[in-house]
């Protein structure tokens, strides 16, 4: 197997020990965990007991059968209590690349140089801002790298739309694109400021929507960035993110133009997330059908 299917498969599956976390959550006896796993997620009740056993992944499809049986959602899931023994002291907040795709991830690393049994490495992005880690033969020259001793990964790899998120605050940042990534299906791109999403735009097919926070860093505001992907794609969802518009009265008039002139959408902080991913997916369906509709006609 490649070093990309493994980080493919780390990024697709969890460990079936988030499950038994949220079975006793429940107060369910442990007697009845294998009967309750093979009527969710199918197979015998034999086979759950091996995997319960065995700890074995969960799918990405398992998880959501399972988050929809208890009436939750897969964020809260993996915002289980993680057991004692499982902490690792020295881990990161980091952002896992794996070709094109990333998502986040906890990242412990050796002190010293990468050593030769080390699949993955990590490096500081200076333009992200940020801790990166990829595959050792992806690693860019130049950079110093450290080897990685313990990676967990804290989102899952999909095939959904693309959504690209633009918001130079990292930290606050990443539970949001967790969410957006796991609970709503999307393939979500972050990005800290503005210009590798220019560079995107030169790129075919484009991103399916766009989730951009009004104030950047350096006093900069989203207005060109939205301007530049109308020029590419007029009908796209952008959704745009503010804390500032009741502060100030230019940037209300700013963002009622931009409302007016290139059809965005506006959320003012704090928000609930789930709003975002609905309004995306309430859009991205309209579209769909609106396409199938023309086709139609003919």
């Amino acid at each position: 197997m490649t070093k990309s299917h493994v980080g493919n498969e780390i990024a697709r599956k969890r460990e079936l020990s988030l499950l038994k976390s949220l079975l006793r959550r429940k107060n369910i006896p442990q007697k009845s965990w294998a009967r309750i796993i093979s009527e969710i997620i199918g197979g015998t009740r034999k086979t759950a007991s091996r995997r319960l056993a065995d700890e074995s992944v969960l799918s990405l499809g398992e998880l959501f059968a399972i988050a929809d049986h208890f009436k939750t959602t897969v964020t809260a899931m993996l915002q289980s209590d993680v057991p004692a023994e499982k902490i690792v002291p020295g881990a990161r907040k980091a952002l896992l690349r794996i070709g094109k795709s990333q998502c986040a991830c906890t990242v412990v690393t050796r002190k010293s140089a990468p050593e030769a049994q080390d699949l993955f490495v990590a490096y500081e992005d200076e333009a992200e801002e940020c801790l990166v880690v990829c595959p050792t033969d992806d690693a860019p020259k130049g950079k110093a790298q450290r080897g990685v001793l313990h990676l967990h990964v804290d989102a899952f790899g999909t095939s959904g739309p693309v959504v690209v998120i633009v918001d130079d605050e990292q930290t606050a940042t990443l539970p949001f694109f967790r969410f957006i990534q796991i609970d709503g299906g999307f393939n979500t791109k972050y990005f800290s400021h503005p210009e590798p999403v220019l560079a995107l735009l030169e790129t075919r097919p484009l991103p399916d929507g766009y989730i951009l926070d009004w104030t950047l860093a350096d006093g900069e505001t989203s207005r060109g960035l939205i301007e530049a992907i109308r020029r590419v794609d007029k009908t796209c969802p952008i959704i745009l993110l503010t804390g500032t518009i009741q502060a100030r009265i230019e940037n209300e008039n700013d963002i009622a133009e931009l409302v007016r002139t290139h059809n965005i959408d506006v959320l003012l902080k704090p928000f609930p997330t789930s709003i975002i991913v609905e309004k995306l997916k309430s859009v991205l369906n309209r579209q769909t059908q609106m396409h199938f509709a023309a086709e139609a006609e003919y």
